[in-house]
């Protein structure tokens, strides 16, 4: 079963008398038990750096509005309502700007949270802090996001990030101040000793000895097993021995108050509330008006009100509180009666206004009957006559003897004529345009929703993030991104709205996936200085000798990476070279050639010997590698790997090596140190040990998805996985448990070739067309 998470919260205040340069202010909405059932609570954090009247107006004003938007409002979705009250309250507080000036904003830092359940959305404005500590960690959630204390006047609250509040996790707002006495390391392993309220005492004990007159404000929530607490607790403590002002609530968020809803259901119950409301509002004439009207229809409302569920109850219980409120203003005004006569002129308005609305409609329909009638006559005339027109341009004169009769109509029909035709035309145009319009409307309300949802993925993706879970973020991201591109280029204000969202999506896709960008890698050798034509397909590294192997004329070429020199090593006409693999000490290059021989190269006496192996008949040898004194041999056709043990100055005939079926028809390359790494042109690795696949690997999730391996290569000792995919243009470097760990894209390098390391992995080597570049790791 499910554990219950409940909310335990807890609020603190400094502000030393004696400090005037700033105030801070917490707020914890008290919500009746529907209103939290629904929406949950909501927390407030402010400080604003002008201690004087304005600042106590700002702080009620927020929480005012807050309050009343939050819970007053007419969506019942959480998320929804606290966008709707922040767009509220960011209006309030530009009226206030219009009234005292914008000079406020540049002291005022704020958080405000909503937590419903495990669910909490959050905004922020100015220097405020808030951190996610999870245990053996603490997360500054608001670091990427700030606006280093640079405020919109026009959107001061411009953004929200939602996410969960898992089992023992916590959520401590926080002014900017409170860093400067407090580590995050300490503000962490204090939060997890205990419980919200002994976190508050011990705060407030280490703030008020260390740091003066400084003012600090703080607001934690805790998230713990039901079972662990006591139920129905809510504690409120004052400092007694300091003129320091500190308040500390911790409370249930949601158990007790729900035990306080049935104990009170009697008074909240639908079935009875609107007798109740109804005696209430006979102050109000109008209202009582209402009230009557309906009154005939309320027996038989009372049984389906009383199936009426808790958000029902809510809305009559912010009806009552809201006419509650109104009525004493409107005692103190009087009771006003309805406006009988001023509704009786409006109807007499409306029926003569749709009376000669009326009358205009039937005359101009008659008129166009009146044209078609005339129309039609003519052509009956027409075709009485029995006569046939005749004309060299063949339908022209049909058309001269239809335009000779009209002329000859009488002028009342030519009139009608023509404003039937007028009115046909009106009438298609209109037709077209309101088409037009609604599709346009259409389209409009299709691009606010993708971009409006689009945000929210984003929002999920970063709260995913707080977790360390990036493929739950790569999935998001990926769903923002296809949302947005399905919104057409020409749609209004594209560039405004769409591309920079699309930006965010890759620069957060990016992050996600590990991707480091290589514009103009160090070119380390570039072998068309010793043959123009040259078509290289291979490179290997022994000692500090980079070899080069050319496709079209087996020609072998060599560089000193210590004093890069490109110059031909041995050239074999007619010979091509097919793959290459070198030995473990570094002291033997093999070369296995088209025709299926095996060689060995000596580079001091630049010299290549044949070297006996006994491989399968019929075999398509797709890579070959050396390792531990035997030659494996990649057989794409066999769906094999065949091992050739060391035999006299060769090897000899190959074993197979799989112990188990697998399909390598699409493998390109191979690895070998003691487990067996493959990579396909379908963008799979695979990982083998004892000639089975290796069932502890596991290829983390790429995006984009691998295209086709090129190359794949590693050091024997090393712990990493270099993957070439020249369709993408990248190297992939995964360790060899399968966990992506770096993307490198080499943005201007398409068609690259092949890939190789060095002993000690502090460079990568990379051919592309006749030059050989170098990329340092580790950095």
């Amino acid at each position: 079963m499910a554990e219950d998470l409940t909310a335990q919260f807890s609020e603190l205040v400094i502000n030393h008398p004696d400090n005037l340069r700033s105030i801070c202010h917490t707020y914890i909405s008290d919500p009746t038990p529907l209103e939290e059932k629904n929406l949950g609570r909501i927390f407030v954090l402010i400080e604003e750096h002008n201690h004087n009247e304005f600042a106590q107006e700002l702080f009620k004003k927020i929480v005012e509005t807050l309050d009343y938007e939050y819970y007053h409002g007419t969506d019942f979705d959480m998320e929804i309502a606290f966008e709707n009250a922040l767009q509220k309250l960011n209006h309030t507080l530009q009226e206030l700007s219009s009234e005292y000036g914008d000079d406020w904003l540049s002291g005022f830092s704020a958080v405000i949270s909503v937590l419903k359940g495990e669910k909490t959305h959050f905004s922020a404005a100015g220097r405020a802090q808030a951190f996610l500590i999870q245990k053996d960690k603490i997360i500054d959630i608001l670091s990427q996001g700030s606006s280093g204390g640079n405020i919109n006047p026009v959107r001061i609250f411009s953004s929200i990030l939602s996410g969960d509040l898992r089992k023992n996790s916590s959520l401590l707002l926080g002014t900017e101040s409170i860093l400067e006495y407090l580590s995050q390391d300490r503000i962490r392993r204090l939060v997890n000793e205990t419980d919200s309220e002994g976190v508050m005492k011990k705060f407030d004990s280490l703030l008020r000895g260390n740091a003066s007159s400084t003012n600090f404000a703080c607001v934690l929530i805790k998230m713990k097993n039901v079972s662990a607490e006591t139920q129905g607790q809510h504690s409120k403590q004052k400092s007694s021995n300091s003129p320091v002002e500190a308040k500390k609530r911790v409370a249930d968020s949601m158990s007790s108050l729900i035990n306080q809803e049935r104990q009170t259901s009697e008074l909240l119950s639908p079935s009875l509330w609107p007798n109740f409301r109804k005696r209430l509002k006979k102050k109000d004439e109008v209202v009582e008006k209402k009230l009557d009207d309906d009154d005939d229809n309320d027996d038989d409302d009372i049984e389906s009100e009383d199936r009426e569920e808790d958000v029902g109850a809510m809305k009559e219980e912010r009806a009552y509180a809201d006419h509650r409120e109104k009525g004493d203003h409107r005692e103190k005004r009087g009771k006003r009666k309805p406006s009988a006569n001023k509704n009786e002129a409006w109807q007499i308005i409306l029926k003569k206004t749709w009376e000669i609305t009326q009358k205009v409609i039937l005359k101009l329909v008659s008129l166009i009957a009146m044209a078609f009638q005339a129309l039609w006559s003519f052509i009956k005339r027409q075709k009485g006559t029995g006569k046939k027109f005749r004309s060299l341009n063949g339908n022209s004169g049909i058309i001269r003897n239809t335009a000779r009769r009209i002329k000859n109509l009488p002028r009342s029909r030519k009139i009608l004529l023509v404003v039937a035709l007028v009115f046909i035309i009106l009438f298609a145009q209109s037709v077209i345009f309101q088409d037009k319009k609604q599709e346009t409307k259409q389209e409009g309300v299709t691009i606010q929703k993708n971009i409006s949802d689009a945000a929210i993925k984003i929002d999920e993706a970063k709260a995913a993030l707080l977790y360390d879970n990036e493929n739950g973020a790569r999935a998001f991201l990926l769903e923002a991104q296809k949302l947005l591109q399905e919104i057409p280029a020409t749609a209004e204000n594209y560039n405004e709205t769409v591309v920079p969202k699309l930006a965010e999506v890759k620069t957060q896709l990016d992050a996600v996936n590990h991707v480091k960008t290589i514009d103009s890698p160090d070119i380390i050798a570039d072998f068309s200085q010793v043959f123009s034509d040259i078509k290289l397909k291979k490179i290997e590294l022994t000692k500090n000798t980079l070899l080069a192997f050319d496709e079209a004329n087996g020609s072998i070429y060599s560089s000193d990476i210590t004093n890069p020199e490109p110059k031909t090593l041995i050239s074999r006409p007619g010979e091509d070279t097919t793959t290459v693999a070198s030995n473990s000490d570094g002291k033997n290059v093999y070369i296995l050639s088209k025709g299926k021989t095996l060689g060995t190269l000596n580079i001091d006496g630049k010299t290549v010997q044949d070297v006996a192996i006994g491989l399968a008949n019929g075999a398509n040898i797709v890579d070959f590698a050396h390792f531990s004194s035997r030659m494996y041999a990649l057989d794409a056709q066999n769906n094999q790997i065949w091992k050739h043990a060391a035999s006299g100055t060769g090897f000899g005939n190959g074993e197979k090596w799989l112990q188990e079926d697998i399909n390598l028809a699409n493998a390109t390359s191979m690895f070998i140190d003691g487990s067996v790494y493959i990579g396909g042109s379908d963008g799979k690795i695979i990982k083998l040990f004892s000639g089975s696949t290796d069932s502890e690997f596991t290829l983390a999730e790429i995006g984009p998805g691998l295209g086709p391996v090129t190359a794949i290569t590693a050091t024997e000792n090393g712990d990493k996985l270099y993957i070439l995919d020249s369709t993408n243009k990248r190297i992939v470097i995964l360790g060899k448990d399968g966990k992506l760990l770096e993307q490198w894209v080499l943005s201007n390098l398409e068609g690259t070739k092949d890939m190789t390391v060095n002993e000690d992995e502090t460079f990568l080597y990379v051919l592309h067309n006749s030059q050989v570049y170098q990329l340092p790791l580790g950095q």
